[in-house]
């Protein structure tokens, strides 16, 4: 025995459906600004219309495909479809200059999050440091040589390590002051 019930949205839109059991209605609620399924709950009886269930805003009566692997399911309000988009939520590394390599955690599963890659970038002995450059040019002008690794974006570079000397002068110190503050 199937029952049919009604299932109206809050922008007005009326489903028709034949369940198996009566008095239920389910709905799946969506991200209100990125549109993916959160969760699916019942529908609450309409008061003043029998067999009238009510979805609230940023939910449809529209039943949620099975996910596909790699996947998550995305509500077209227009088309009255789900659709099934590659899930971009996760583990990123910036490639913002002032943020370099440093991890983004992307709870969203709908939008990547910019100045960002999923390549994790190399690992890099002491007188090295990375560079990101996914267009693959070279490195910047303060590196001596430079790694291209033209798959993933990334380029090891050595670097110039000032030498003692250098560091002493860049704290407008000189040897002689070294001693004195070491009591040499």
């Amino acid at each position: 025995m199937s029952y049919t019930v009604t299932c109206r949205t809050a922008d007005g839109i009326e489903h028709i459906f034949d369940l198996p059991y009566a008095n239920s209605c389910p709905i799946y609620n969506y991200h209100p600004d990125f549109k993916f399924f959160t969760s699916k709950k019942e529908a609450k009886k309409d008061p003043l219309e029998h067999n009238m269930y009510l979805a609230p805003a940023h939910s449809t009566c529209i039943e949620v495909p099975e996910r596909e692997l790699g996947k998550v399911r995305v509500f077209d309000i227009e088309n009255q479809i789900w659709n099934q988009v590659d899930d971009l939520s996760g583990m990123y590394y910036s490639t913002n200059p002032d943020t370099l390599g440093v991890v983004i955690d992307n709870p969203n599963p709908v939008v990547a999050p910019e100045n960002a890659t999923r390549t994790p970038p190399p690992f890099c002995e002491n007188g090295y440091a990375f560079v990101w450059n996914g267009d693959n040019t070279t490195a910047d002008s303060n590196s001596t040589s430079s790694v291209k690794d033209s798959e993933t974006g990334w380029s090891v570079v050595q670097i110039n390590l000032p030498t003692p000397q250098e560091k002493l002068n860049n704290l407008g110190l000189s040897v002689e002051d070294l001693r004195i503050l070491l009591d040499l």
